[in-house]
């Protein structure tokens, strides 16, 4: 039997599957793998071009997605591209899974400011119209977000806000959770670098949430000015964060 309560799989990601085999791998090999087991384990696709496999294309078809809808234990995908895409995985899914039973989730995670913020006047409304058509009346039912890692609380009620459509908290959410992709952005030689994935593992290590902050070679290694300057501006968005948001809903490290 799993030990584990799901499972994701990014089948783009596997070097030897091109897309012509996605749709027979998962009948032959993880059919075969859940059914052996003495409980349905639900599995969860993960779409992100940033990991595709050398010669992949950068997401998954439509009518794959739409063919892997119909697997029973297949309960969702994970998102990390434009509207237009996760529209197409929503509609997609529509095909053969009620709605509620195929849950597409946000990748971009500052995509839910934009995605669950109402319009005001004619244009707004032509807005929602057009956001509406490209998610085919079918919005995704969660967010999946990199710095979430590191501000679980904040996040969680950051979807809470968009969900509800509470603009007022929406602004300060989306400020407040926007910083942190700021504080890990460095100039290197006159080019604004992201170092997103080494600045989620110092965030955790300073939290003590981790014990090394080590990160793979080529995924961008802070600097030990940059981790000066790191550590200054998390404090000062942990000091943001402790003067705007309830304490409720403010991650405490352990």
């Amino acid at each position: 039997s799993f030990g584990a309560d799901a499972a994701v799989i990014a089948p783009l990601a596997i070097d030897d599957l091109r897309a012509s085999e996605i749709v027979p791998f998962f009948h032959r090999e993880i059919t075969a793998m859940i059914e052996s087991s003495n409980r349905e384990m639900p599995i969860f696709l993960y779409d992100n071009a940033d990991i595709v496999a050398s010669g992949n294309i950068p997401h998954i078809p439509t009518r794959i997605v739409k063919e892997l809808s119909r697997l029973p234990w297949l309960r969702g995908i994970k998102v990390s591209a434009s509207r237009s895409v996760i529209g197409n995985y929503t509609r997609a899914a529509m095909h053969y899974k009620l709605p509620g039973e195929f849950g597409i989730y946000i990748g971009n995670a500052q995509l839910i400011f934009e995605i669950y913020r109402s319009g005001h006047g004619l244009l707004g409304r032509l807005r929602d119209g057009w956001r509406d058509f490209l998610l085919h009346d079918a919005t995704p039912i969660g967010v999946v977000s990199g710095p979430g890692n590191v501000m679980p609380r904040e996040w969680q009620k950051a979807w809470r806000v968009c969900w509800a459509g509470d603009e007022e908290s929406m602004n300060l959410y989306h400020h407040l959770c926007g910083e942190f992709d700021r504080i890990c952005t460095f100039d290197e030689g006159g080019r604004r670098v992201t170092k997103m994935i080494a600045g989620l593992k110092y965030a955790l290590e300073l939290d003590g949430v981790i014990r090394a902050s080590r990160v793979l070679p080529g995924s961008g290694v802070l600097t030990a000015e940059q981790k000066s300057v790191f550590v200054e501006r998390y404090q000062q968005l942990r000091d943001s964060i402790a003067s705007a948001v309830p304490a409720r809903w403010q991650t405490v490290s352990p």
